[in-house]
């Protein structure tokens, strides 16, 4: 546009229609017909977000990814109202029990195989959260690495160090 510095553009993205892009050092728009979308480079320091993810993590658990889903699904059905938590217990061994347990619907437990390493741990999480990040992995298989009960949690999807969902517990 004449006189703002922003250098203008059309691409041909959503059909016939054409959009227009305009940038600048910190800015763009996007206009497609009567809709105008603007971002902007917010200048400042960002948190380290490196120092909040565990380097180790000492307890591993390899597990089927879609098991896990679905004693999470279940065990939300009984949580606490509006509290949304779920309780992973690794017993040390072989099973991890997904629970939940209100005073209104019951409670419920399930116990989902895992090849685990480490010693017996119990965390809490937000049941939201654990499954946004279970479902945004796209492997059969998915590790959970555990350290204390007010430790972050880290998913991965099995054989893939790149790609990692950071979870935080709830504190009981």
């Amino acid at each position: 546009e004449k006189g703002s510095g922003m250098q203008v553009g059309q691409i041909r993205a959503l059909g016939d229609e054409p959009v227009t892009a305009a940038f600048d050092d910190n800015q763009a728009r996007f206009t497609f017909n009567d809709v105008e979308f603007t971002t902007r480079l917010i200048e400042g320091q960002y948190p380290d977000y490196r120092s909040i993810i565990p380097s180790e993590t000492p307890v591993l658990l390899e597990l089927d990814r879609e098991n896990l889903i679905a004693a999470v699904r279940q065990a939300s059905l009984f949580g606490k109202q509006g509290i949304y938590d779920v309780t992973l217990a690794y017993d040390g061994a072989r099973t991890t029990a997904v629970r939940a347990a209100s005073a209104q619907a019951g409670e419920s437990e399930t116990t989902v195989p895992v090849k685990g390493s480490g010693e017996a741990v119990t965390v809490v999480f937000n049941f939201r959260y654990l499954l946004d990040g279970l479902t945004s992995l796209s492997s059969e298989a998915v590790t959970v690495g555990l350290g204390t009960p007010a430790s972050p949690g880290l998913l991965r999807p099995k054989g893939d160090a790149h790609a990692l969902y950071l979870i935080m517990p709830i504190r009981q």
